[in-house]
């Protein structure tokens, strides 16, 4: 008698998104230090989501590989909500400039929250939303 398999099959690209979307939507509450922390951190998510659907339904990225990103771009949005509230004049950027002004080619803000050797995968996602981020900006002439 052939058994069947118990694997569950694949989750759609819809799926992960929807789970990963609703996994984000915590983020904000969980980086709050202060109460105007919230929209700022609404703000770094409207800032990230683009990116998130990007890996999941364009580079069809794997479990493990978004689960891994979206792990450092919670630590990020942390380090960024940190920043604000440290810094006076960082809390006048925008999100989407203190996002821009933290991350380069190289990688992210240090994050206090990562081992040594972690950082270098942190930084690989700061990277890789760099790169996503200066793609889609318009050309300049």
């Amino acid at each position: 008698m052939r058994q069947t398999s118990r694997k569950k099959p694949p989750a759609t690209a819809a799926a992960v998104l929807e789970r990963a979307m609703k996994q984000m939507s915590e983020w904000p509450t969980t980086w709050q230090v202060d109460e105007p922390d919230l929209p700022y951190g609404e703000g770094l998510l409207t800032e990230f989501k683009p990116f998130v659907t990007h890996l999941i339904t364009v580079e069809q990225l794997s479990a493990s590989s978004i689960n891994r990103h979206l792990g450092y771009l919670f630590l990020l949005g942390g380090e960024l909500i940190s920043q604000i509230n440290y810094f006076d004049e960082k809390r006048r950027l925008s999100p989407a400039k203190l996002l821009d002004q933290s991350i380069d080619e190289e990688g992210g803000p240090l994050c206090r929250h990562v081992a040594d050797y972690q950082q270098a995968h942190y930084d690989a996602t700061c990277r890789k939303l760099y790169a996503f981020r200066h793609s889609r900006r318009p050309k300049s002439r």
